[in-house]
């Protein structure tokens, strides 16, 4: 699997200063949800399935530019075909609850 880095704003889309307050806040959560579902389609038709999406790796490539998403950290990705994707992973505070209890069942 091939690795491109591109600079972008060490701004978060979990920051607030970006979506800002009022009746356009709904608007631009639906704008760069719209674009992270872009984003994601495309990581998908290539075959690669991410395994840690949160806030914290939804990046914007400008300041303040919420029509430019893009998706960080690949750490744990991996190609879809190459198993059955058994492997527990992803970040302990996002992980979905019957994860963990399948984790709580094998260590019985």
């Amino acid at each position: 699997m091939s690795v491109a880095l591109q600079r972008c704003v060490l701004n978060s889309v979990k920051s607030h200063s970006v979506l800002g307050e009022g009746a356009s806040r709904q608007t631009k959560q639906d704008v760069m949800q719209a674009r992270f579902l872009s984003c994601l389609i495309c990581v998908w038709c290539r075959g690669v399935v991410h395994r840690d999406l949160k806030l914290e790796n939804l990046l914007l490539a400008t300041p303040n530019d919420i029509h430019k998403v893009k998706i960080a950290d690949f750490g744990l990705a991996k190609k879809a075909a190459e198993s059955a994707m058994a492997t527990i992973c992803g970040t302990p505070q996002y992980v979905a609850p019957e994860v963990i209890q399948v984790r709580i069942l094998n260590k019985l």
